[in-house]
């Protein structure tokens, strides 16, 4: 939950300009879901941002085998 939390607030600061994403605790989202929720779902993004990258990666070299470096 550290690392989680420590993520969370980096990408807030890095994303947003003002402190609207700072939720007061009686905030519908913030009851509605509990802590565990975001960390897979955090989990999730950063597992198919990897997939994703893999298989961007496979599809480019398999290109390179077909058409050659375009250099």
């Amino acid at each position: 939950v550290v690392f989680f939390d420590s993520l969370f607030l980096l990408f807030h600061k890095i994303a947003f300009k003002n402190d609207f994403w700072l939720l007061p605790e009686s905030a519908l989202l913030i009851n509605i879901y509990s802590p565990e929720f975001f960390n897979h779902m955090l989990f999730a993004t950063l597992t198919l941002a990897v997939l994703f990258y893999i298989i961007i990666i496979a599809i480019s070299k398999s290109l390179e085998k077909i058409y050659g470096n375009i250099d």
